[in-house]
């Protein structure tokens, strides 16, 4: 059949035709009038921020790689990315950045405070010079400045998820990467989800209850309830026959994905998903493990870990991700794999009875903290791919996303304790840049010595279609786009 003569069926049509059930659609060819499909769709414009709260070296580097251009090594911590068909052809490195600190009681432009954990977040993630020792961030971060550009009419202006399911020694005010300002001009944070079930009822079941009974009651309704394709696939039989062959692999394609969703979120103890609230005290929380490190330990502060199934809650985070750019959901991502100062177990990961942060202060090998490195580089690889292997309106939907990866640190020198070979340091910072929007070009190392990393934001900014810069940084670092 020609495609231009297909038969029309809009999207209200479709969504009679199965049943009328809360599932939502990928853009398929027979929701466009005879016009479009004669006319190029200009499919929308993507941006993901991930953020890791580890840094990537001790006394010497575990993952930036000798080659510099195309075709570089994979150092231990980059090894994940030889997986999903290679996707480190796809995914470019930016090493050797910095960013400066506190010298004689004045924070520089774009710098930090001299204690490490709590002054790092607002240059890191807005470019805008924190406050000595706070952990404030003093600007828009990019995914609302990206999102004031691409959010369009997309359901959900930006998304906010974190996989680490509690900060795991009490409460902690840095669990959250992306802030904004309110229609008054204030900043304000954008709290993330944590739970894989309010994330995933959000954007599939369009209903998140604010009321603690309500939600007690939703949470029995929605264990009850059948699957959202099982209760469709009749009628969506019947769906199928109108639909060309493009269209009808694109729908089974999305419905096969649900399908895996929620199989791997009925893994997940039900306790854990909570309801539209940030997850309990982790004490109370059955599914959320609290134990020692293993390591002696000098005070409270080091002496204890947690694991929620971060491994599954990854898996989740990234799928709901991919599909809520998939339907036109939503075009921005903030994704927080882990707190700053990670108190995240590695057992899971590497076989080490220990955390992240206890990991990077010398807890183990080389190569089991290039393990731990690893496991975070994986799943951004991962989100990366599934991306890549997505058909688009043309081409794939990496060809008009872009992904960015920002770790905590880096490694080398510490103002604080005046020491060299330190993980609490922003020298030889590294930043991971995917996706080809705006002419990004992956699969390359590129070093750029000295360089803040709020220059590689700002590259990627452009990209995007962004005509501006991140906070206090001007600039961006050569090479990562054709375009500049």
């Amino acid at each position: 059949m020609n495609p231009l003569r297909r038969k029309r069926i809009g999207r209200r049509a479709l969504l009679a035709g199965l049943g009328g059930a809360a599932v939502s659609l990928p853009f398929l060819d027979a929701m466009r009038g005879s016009r479009a499909r004669a006319e190029v769709l200009q499919p929308p414009t993507r941006y993901v921020i991930c953020f890791a709260g580890n840094s990537t070296g001790t006394d010497h580097d575990l993952i930036v790689p000798d080659t510099v251009g195309r075709g570089y090594d994979l150092k231990p911590a980059l090894a994940p990315l030889a997986m999903h068909d290679n996707v480190s052809s796809d995914i470019s490195i930016v090493s050797g950045l910095k960013i400066p600190w506190e010298v004689g009681g004045v924070v520089p432009t774009g710098g930090r405070g001299v204690d490490f954990h709590d002054s790092m977040m607002s240059p890191l993630l807005s470019g805008m010079r924190s406050e000595a020792s706070s952990s404030r961030v003093n600007g828009p971060t990019s995914d609302q400045i990206v999102a004031n550009v691409v959010a369009g009419d997309a359901p959900f202006r930006s998304l906010e998820y974190r996989i680490q399911a509690s900060h795991y020694r009490g409460g902690d005010d840095r669990g959250t990467i992306s802030h904004g300002l309110d229609a008054s001009g204030d900043l304000v944070s954008n709290p993330p989800i944590a739970s894989p079930r309010i994330a995933y009822d959000q954007l599939f079941r369009s209903f998140t209850p604010t009321d603690p009974v309500e939600a007690e009651l939703r949470r029995r309704i929605l264990e009850r309830d059948r699957s959202v394709v099982d209760l469709v696939s009749q009628s969506s039989d019947e769906l199928m026959r109108e639909l060309g062959t493009a269209d009808k692999a694109r729908l089974q394609r999305h419905f096969d994905e649900i399908r895996a969703l929620e199989t791997r979120l009925s893994m997940i103890a039900p306790d854990t998903m909570g309801a539209c609230m940030m997850l309990p005290d982790p004490g109370e929380d059955p599914p959320i493990s609290i134990m020692p490190t293993g390591y002696d330990a000098s005070d409270v502060n080091t002496a204890e870990m947690g694991w929620a199934n971060e491994q599954l809650r990854a898996q989740v985070m990234c799928d709901l991700t991919h599909m809520a750019f998939a339907c036109d959901l939503t075009r921005v991502v903030s994704l927080m794999f882990t707190f700053p100062q990670s108190f995240m177990s590695v057992e899971h990961i590497n076989g080490v009875v220990s955390d992240f942060h206890e990991l990077s202060h010398g807890q183990g090998t080389d190569e089991q903290w290039a393990q731990a490195i690893g496991w975070i580089v994986g799943w951004f690889g991962y989100l990366t791919a599934k991306l890549r292997d997505t058909p688009d309106v043309e081409g794939s939907m990496l060809d008009n996303t872009a992904l960015v990866l920002v770790f905590e640190g880096g490694w080398g020198y510490d103002p604080a304790d005046d020491a060299n070979g330190h993980a609490h340091s922003t020298e030889n910072m590294v930043v991971l840049v995917g996706g080809r929007a705006g002419g990004l070009s992956g699969g390359q190392h590129i070093r750029a010595v000295g360089e803040h990393p709020g220059k590689v934001l700002n590259a990627v900014l452009g990209a995007v279609g962004v005509d501006g810069q991140l906070g206090e940084i001007s600039g961006e670092i050569p090479g990562l786009r054709s375009s500049a």
